[in-house]
């Protein structure tokens, strides 16, 4: 049973807007404080890979659109992958985000 055409456009959104908002906490991680070189790199590392998520969630939006086949097997799963991971990333920078907080 293959899912709904709109389940996996809602797995490319979430991913996309996940990591446009993970790259630009680390984006202004690596502007905003004067850390050691590991976390600067660190830093520049995590917020590469978020754009390239969003990179790939655009282009996949893009290409299927609402009315696009629907991608099962292999790179339906990781795309779903990829979404828990966006999210999961989201959820920490979160959490470190509201601790910071006065």
């Amino acid at each position: 049973m293959a899912p709904s055409p709109a389940v996996p456009v809602l797995v490319d959104a979430l991913a996309g807007l996940c990591a446009l908002f993970n790259a630009a906490y680390f984006v202004c991680y690596l502007t905003g404080r004067s850390r050691g070189r590991s976390y600067r790199v660190a830093a520049g590392a995590l917020a590469l890979v978020s754009l390239a998520e969003v990179a790939t969630s655009g282009v996949l939006l893009a290409w299927r659109g609402a009315d696009g086949p629907v991608l099962a097997g292999a790179w339906g799963l990781s795309r779903a992958l990829s979404a828990v991971g966006a999210g999961t990333i989201s959820l920490l920078v979160l959490r470190r985000i509201v601790t910071l907080e006065p």
